[in-house]
């Protein structure tokens, strides 16, 4: 599955959500309804869901990489205190995100 294919089909989902639970009833029942299909069959559910919360999980790291990296801008900063500590778990973190992908 594309990443684009996993977009079309979570924003197909979250619509089938919305109109579920908006004051006016769907028109129409499921089975008619394109938001059925177009969010995909429970596998393609399923890698989907897989897809957006590595993507959440990959963004967490960078933004941890960017705030540690960020770090060596501080001239009041001691760089060697802490400096091993945060770059076993960075790296543990890493190594969680190659072996999901």
């Amino acid at each position: 599955m594309t990443r684009n294919e996993a977009i079309e089909m979570l924003s197909a989902k979250k619509n089938c959500y919305k109109n579920s639970v908006s004051s006016t009833p769907c028109p129409c029942t499921c089975d008619d309804c394109e938001l059925n299909y177009a969010q995909g069959n429970m596998g393609e559910q399923i890698e989907y869901f897989d897809m957006a919360i590595d993507a959440l999980i990959k963004l967490d790291c960078i933004t941890r990489v960017v705030n540690l990296l960020g770090t060596f801008k501080d001239p009041n900063v001691d760089y060697k205190v802490g400096w091993n500590d945060g770059m076993t778990v960075l790296a543990e973190d890493i190594k969680e995100i190659l072996e999901r992908s």
